[in-house]
């Protein structure tokens, strides 16, 4: 009968194909297959060509037929879906936001998977089960307790278990009167650090600058796990609040600093709410990519593999996948989290150690339910009745500003990562924990759930059969049939726990725990992102900026798309190294991660980036010089005061033996100066370099300026000064570059542009997060550069070593210079040293002396042009004469004002690296005592401040203080172009900022927002970062500044 049906369905469309076609032209047919073919490849459609008007015109000339109707129905359903029905999202303010007890998630239905909700049922249970349970305390005690530790077959990190009992603790929270509704909502919104309801959200927030209290969180209940837990808070508090700073720094487009309404001239006020809700925002963001970036990726054993893969459930689909909808966590996952299993034997020990000191050294077997709950209740109620910044944890003490030690919490971070957290199994779970266990299978029967086999057939698993199927431990398969009588009868829980783990697969199987779980567990990670409008359809970089969506965001160039690393250094930015494999891989022990990446291939490339030595427990010191005299003392002495090249030289060379000695010759020979031994800084030299800058100014100014409503319009930052400086230090090392046949912009030189900027910024300890993404963007290009840069280097190192003076009459005037300057730096080296060795430590040497002097004159021109583009003094009109007169001298005027300008408006500064013990003169009668290790950041902008308000005379500063601040002729050099290029820039006509609009006013100067020293914030600024062109990212240099001109 169907068969029937359905040919006469098919000859009915047939004959009305047949009856349509006299009525469709041929651009009719041709219009509806291109629709179709659209549709059936999800293709944009290119609205150029008409097709939507085509395909009316087809539906209207077939206006009766089968095609013009079908056209005209598929037209009404595209139409419909095109929208979202009813809406995911909108623009009240009261929608922007989480609320603190997780409602409005979902529009349609708001109090879903809200705090105070009943738990959802997520499997019907049908079998019909003994009346009469086997005993819990039996069950534990024949089939959980632990015997023997076994550490986890994949190295995880004790700091896997404590970032599951975060998100245990967010998501779960049984009320104690009504265990069928949970107290937390069913969203990954860092409810342990918040808060779930106002009136804990309140008790944390400090209400000023939309900032948490220093170093608190909400959640009591994570006052008696392992202080791991309460660490992880902080980090993410102290995160929070310097996004909460960041943000009020950029203010992007005007959003949370206002002009106040009513008199212009008092301070602008900070929108303490707007900066709160956006940083809670990037806060959770940053919370959910380490869960799926760092978390899921040791879960599937991907940080075994180089692979960039990731499961994240918030990708589009492309089949209208629901999005944003509102989730509900069920009673089933509350069991399936229960994770005690691997809790390492270490922790097992403090475990037990608080529960001797809780319940006043009773043994385990003395502990009973009662006397567990009034235990605990009691001292979640001793905790709640402190204010959450008076609340400690772990024996950490508070200081006076309410901040914890930072040397403690690194030192109790460090030891969890190199504390393998146990596996999983049967009979794995620390006996101190008998009572718990005991209390959660007696609440898993309260709650009446599907069995573990009915649990297993929802997921479309294969129903265990047999005994051994569950474990294939036969004293526990036989403990299982004794107490159950029928595989079919295994509760829920315990049998989730008595499952036999999984093995490590590589990739696949990381967090190797029991079967079943394995399973379910992806599925709620789903179903917790998925569902979360936060996490989805309301989380863009509209809604948190563009800076805070690039800070919580990952980059797969960058460990492989995990981001744990900007949660440690934002949280502890004096302690580890940046390379430091605590910092980037957290969640598996430290010496597994190096043998990881000693083994696989893909990630053994890339190996060198990383340090997997111990780490230092006790923060870096940092010492501010705003002294003159101290200044010039730290210049003298560069055999105490050194370059820290470490990263530098990790990032430019593969090999990292001899490092300590590399960077201490290297070190010596950049502050000694690479002209040191010239006598001179040679007439040719400078006469070529103002050439070539005056050239490449005017061939860039022509390709970058854009003519608009009688005038010119130029990015002066991004297409003229930068490009200029990035190219004389590109021909004067002679770096090889690859791109257009004209040599301008061309692809190489940007990738260049951006190596330096990273090598900069290393040298001035710029913003440690952002130079984490650089430096691991940078080795690809630099592995690139090395393939043709080093047999150059290597063939020139050993000519110049068998040439003679008269040989070097014939090179043109860098070649010359580059000679000069690396026969000086081979003083340094010993007959011992292999050609190998010398010639990367010649590549390290001239990739820092390439950045140091692009990087460093970009930013120094850029500052200058800005100041003297705010400036109104009679001097601007003198400038501008004398710089119209000639392009080849510099008249005294000028001159004047570039010194003026170069002391006055930038804001340089020069980090330096003790060696030993020393004292550093601060004036005639003051000096400070600095120790080996500390450092030194020499504050250009501060000393001449200092200088200004006491009215002393204003010393010279060196253009360049990190090279050779007292090398004459390198700094000459430096003036050479700083003098070319202002002549050339301030020769353009009625040159003056362009209007910019950032959202609450005209924009007309440099953006830059003040670099954070230490958690409180109480240091000057010392140190500015810039923005880069999009405002995603902080940058060590100016990276931007529109101008307009008149004419050419």
């Amino acid at each position: 009968m169907a068969s029937e049906q359905d040919d006469n369905g098919a000859t009915i469309s047939v004959r009305g194909l047949l009856e349509s076609f006299p009525h469709l032209s041929f651009n009719d047919v041709s219009s509806l297959l291109q629709v179709g073919k659209a549709s059936a490849l999800d293709q944009p459609l290119d609205d150029r060509e008409y097709l939507m008007e085509k395909t009316i015109q087809a539906a209207v000339d077939d206006e009766n037929g089968l095609v013009g109707k079908s056209a005209t129905k598929k037209f009404v359903k595209e139409l419909w879906t095109d929208l979202q029905h009813p809406p995911g999202d909108g623009l009240a303010k009261d929608l922007r936001f989480r609320k603190a007890d997780g409602s409005g998630n979902s529009i349609l239905n708001p109090r879903m998977g809200a705090a105070g909700q009943a738990y959802a049922r997520t499997v019907e249970p049908k079998t019909v089960l003994p009346v009469v349970q086997p005993d819990p305390g039996l069950l534990f005690d024949t089939l959980m307790v632990r015997r023997t530790p076994q550490e986890h077959p994949a190295k995880l990190s004790s700091i896997a278990p404590y970032l599951a009992g975060v998100i245990i603790h967010d998501i779960f929270r049984t009320n104690h009167t009504d265990h069928a509704y949970s107290d937390t909502s069913s969203y990954l919104d860092l409810a342990p650090l918040y808060g779930s309801n106002e009136a804990e959200l309140a008790r944390v927030r400090l209400g000023k600058d939309g900032k948490l209290k220093p170093d608190c969180f909400s959640e009591t209940r994570l006052l008696a796990l392992p202080p791991g837990h309460g660490v992880l808070l902080v980090m993410f508090n102290r995160f929070h609040n310097s996004v909460a700073e960041r943000l009020i720094a950029i203010n992007e487009g005007g959003r949370f600093v206002h002009p106040q309404p009513q008199n212009k001239d008092e301070v602008d006020y900070v929108d303490d709410e707007e900066v709160f809700q956006t940083a809670r925002l990037i806060t959770c963001g940053l919370y959910v990519n380490i869960i799926l970036g760092d978390y899921v990726r040791v879960i599937l054993n991907l940080n075994r593999t180089n692979s960039t893969w990731r499961l994240d459930p918030r990708m589009d689909t492309g089949d209208g996948l629901a999005k944003g909808v509102g989730n509900q966590v069920s009673a089933e996952f509350n069991l399936v989290y229960r994770w005690h299993a691997i809790v390492s034997d270490r922790d097992d020990k403090w475990t037990q150690a608080e529960f001797s000191k809780l319940f006043d050294g009773q043994s385990l077997e003395e502990i009973s339910l009662e006397d567990l709950m009034k235990g605990l209740k009691r001292q979640e109620g001793e905790a709640q009745r402190l204010d959450p910044e008076h609340r400690t944890f772990g024996g950490f003490a508070r200081s006076q500003d309410g901040y914890f030690n930072d040397d403690d919490l690194v030192r109790s971070l460090t030891e969890s990562i190199d504390d393998c957290a146990n596996a999983f199994g049967p009979r794995q779970v620390p006996a101190v924990l008998r009572a718990v266990e005991i209390l959660g299978i007696r609440q898993a029967r309260a709650w009446n759930l599907a069995t573990l086999n009915e649990f297993r057939k929802y997921f479309s698993l294969k129903p265990h059969e047999v005994w051994t199927d569950i474990t294939e431990d036969p004293e526990t398969a036989a403990h299982l049939q004794h107490l159950y009588g029928h595989v079919d009868h295994v509760e829920l829980y315990p049998g989730l726990v008595v499952e036999d783990a999984k093995p490590t697969m590589v990739p696949g199987s990381g967090l190797c725990p029991p079967y079943t779980i394995s399973r379910a567990l992806l599925a709620d990670a789903v179903a917790l992102t998925r569902g979360d409008r936060f996490h989805t359809t309301s989380y863009n970089a509209r809604a948190v900026t563009n800076w805070g969506y690039a800070e919580a965001g990952y980059d797969k160039q960058v460990d492989n798309g995990c981001v744990a690393y900007k949660l440690i250094q934002r949280a502890f930015p004096n302690h580890f190294h940046d390379d430091s494999a605590f910092v980037h891989y957290p969640l598996t022990v430290r010496r597994e991660n190096e043998r990881i990446f000693k083994e696989t291939r893909g990630l053994r490339e890339k190996a060198h980036l990383y340090d997997f030595g111990n780490a230092r427990t006790a923060g870096t010191v940092w010492h501010f010089i705003d002294s003159a005299d101290a200044m010039s003392s730290i210049f003298t002495r560069s055999d105490v005061f050194g370059l820290d090249l470490d990263l530098i030289c990790r990032l430019l060379s593969p090999s990292t033996m001899h490092l300590q000695e590399r960077t201490s010759t290297i070190s010596q020979h950049l502050l000694r100066g690479p002209c040191y031994d010239l006598e001179t800084l040679p007439p040719r030299l400078q006469e070529e370099m103002r050439d070539r800058l005056e050239h490449g100014m005017a061939q860039l100014l022509d390709r970058t300026q854009y003519a608009l409503l009688g005038y010119n319009e130029v990015d002066v930052v991004h297409d003229l000064i930068t490009p200029c400086c990035v190219r004389l230090a590109i021909q004067l090392f002679s770096i090889p570059t690859q791109g257009n046949t004209n040599g301008v912009d061309s692809t190489m030189e940007r990738d260049l542009e951006y190596v330096f900027a990273t090598i900069y910024g290393s040298l001035i300890h710029f913003d440690c997060v952002t130079l984490t993404g650089m430096r691991h963007k940078s080795s690809t290009l630099v592995t690139r550069l090395r393939k043709t840069m080093l047999p150059q280097l290597h063939a020139d190192w050993q000519g110049w070593r068998r040439s003679t003076p008269t040989d070097a009459s014939s090179d043109d005037a860098s070649t010359l210079f580059r000679r000069q300057v690396f026969s000086s730096m081979g003083k340094d080296f010993s007959s011992n040293d292999d050609d190998e060795a010398v010639v990367d430590t010649l590549f390290i040497a001239t990739m820092v002396m390439a950045a140091c002097l692009s990087m460093t004159l970009s930013s120094r021109l850029s500052e200058m042009l800005d100041a003297y583009l705010e400036r109104n003094k009679p001097e601007v009109s003198i400038s501008r004469d004398g710089a119209s007169k000639t392009l080849a001298g510099v008249d005294e005027t000028f001159s004047s004002l570039l010194y003026d300008l170069n002391q006055a408006s930038s804001t340089p500064v020069s980090v330096r690296q003790i060696q030993q013990c020393t004292s550093v003169p601060l004036n005639s009668e003051a000096a400070m005592t600095v120790s080996l290790g500390d450092r030194l950041m020499i504050s250009g902008r501060l000393i001449n401040q200092i200088q200004q308000t006491t009215g002393s005379d204003r010393a010279t500063m060196p253009i360049d203080m990190t090279i050779g601040p007292q090398d004459e002729h390198w700094q000459n050099l430096y003036r050479i172009c700083e003098e070319t290029i202002m002549k050339k820039l301030l020769s353009l006509k009625g040159l003056r900022p362009a209007k910019v609009w950032n959202g609450s006013r005209q924009q007309t100067s440099l953006k830059k927002v003040p670099a954070k020293t230490g958690q409180s914030g109480s240091r000057p600024r010392e140190q500015f970062a810039y923005l880069d062109k999009a405002w995603t990212s902080l940058w060590p240099v100016p990276t931007s500044l529109m101008v307009n001109f008149d004419g050419k």
